[in-house]
């Protein structure tokens, strides 16, 4: 199976689920009483919610993927490479991205400045809220890096584990989550998450693909358009459920339907020249992480202008201005910062090197994801 047909299909999706969430986030900022106090989409769509758990669930079939060998599920390399390239891949940047937040802030703000809530960003502390806010999805990415890395660099059942770990929240929130909130259940909510699941379902998804390739053989034709379609059904799921992650039900319901869509996702046909919307998912695909770390600074930006300037505006056409600035500001810092920054700092290597895999690159994994 070619390399360009399963970078392309994982690439259109983590673009979407990019998407997605700066959609919501531009809809909530136009709607606020200091921009324009009405939202041109006026309910609940959910693309924050619907965009995360399609990352966590990318995320947990690429980590497995590019790290595990198809015949053995053995780690390729060695566990102090996997770890650093994890790190070289989300943390130097997140804490570009939180100085530059808090900068902006502080300058647009009279002079406004929360530590706290910046350590716990640049530290992914596990407890208490966050600067910026959408780090809290970086604190589980993390720790399920950590808990792979701990499984899969030992002898022993890793599969049973795994599938232990991932299926604990089912048995430890019915247990304690009645308890007040303390630091010690909100370490305990925070390690057994429900969102351990979503994580699973791409687990299972990668081992499904490393173990029965022929189940993903390339039969559909226009992959981000497809897709695009998929997630519009899939944030109809979410309303139709009024989504929470306070509900192991509604977690799983979301797993099984952002693995479906993975599924397609891994069998998109991709034609030898792409397409400009082809292209464009590509791009986004690319851009993911850069466009989730930085669409709430520059929606603030674009928004603070806007309605300074111009507050007569139509809040739709607002709307659309501050999603395509997000994306394109994503893209433009991505292509001049995040990538270079991230290959030059994976070039360095700690214990034996891993094998790269023959058809995901290093640039292609998963960050929020």
């Amino acid at each position: 199976m070619s390399a360009t047909r399963q970078l392309n299909g994982i690439q259109y999706l983590r673009g979407l689920a990019a998407a997605l969430v700066v959609a919501e986030h531009a809809n909530l900022g136009v709607g606020l009483p200091k921009y324009f106090g009405r939202t041109p989409v006026p309910f609940e769509f959910y693309g924050g919610p619907a965009g995360v758990d399609l990352f966590f669930v990318v995320s947990g079939f690429i980590i497995a993927y590019i790290t595990l060998e198809p015949s053995s599920l053995r780690p390729r390399g060695g566990v102090g490479d996997f770890l650093w390239r994890r790190f070289a891949r989300i943390v130097p940047f997140l804490w570009l991205c939180v100085a530059t937040y808090a900068a902006l802030r502080f300058v647009g703000r009279d002079g406004s400045f929360e530590l706290e809530p910046y350590l716990r960003a640049l530290t992914l502390f596990p407890i208490g809220p966050v600067n910026p806010s959408q780090a809290w999805t970086l604190r589980h990415e993390v720790l399920f890096y950590l808990v792979f890395a701990t499984i899969f660099w030992r002898s022993g059942p890793r599969l049973v584990l795994v599938a232990a770990w991932m299926l604990s929240p089912i048995v430890v929130l019915a247990l304690v989550g009645s308890a007040q909130p303390t630091p010690p259940s909100e370490l305990i909510g925070f390690a057994f998450n429900r969102l351990n699941l979503l994580f699973g379902f791409g687990f299972l998804a990668s081992l499904a693909y490393l173990r029965r390739p022929d189940w993903f053989v390339p039969k559909v034709p226009n992959g981000m358009t497809v897709l695009t379609s998929l997630c519009g059904l899939y944030l109809l799921l979410f309303m139709l459920i009024s989504y929470t992650h306070l509900a192991t039900a509604d977690v799983v319901l979301a797993g099984i339907g952002a693995s479906l869509i993975l599924y397609v996702a891994l069998r998109a046909r991709t034609a030898p020249t792409p397409g400009l919307i082809e292209r464009v998912g590509l791009m986004l695909g690319d851009a993911s992480y850069a466009i989730y770390l930085t669409h709430g600074a520059v929606i603030s930006a674009i928004l603070g202008a806007w309605s300074h300037l111009a507050p007569g505006s139509s809040v739709l056409v607002v709307a659309l201005g501050c999603i395509a600035g997000s994306l394109g500001t994503g893209i433009l810092v991505h292509r001049t910062i995040e990538r270079p920054m991230v290959r030059w700092l994976q070039d360095f290597r700690f214990g034996p090197r891993m094998r790269e895999t023959p058809t995901l690159m290093s640039d292609t994994t998963s960050k929020l994801g």
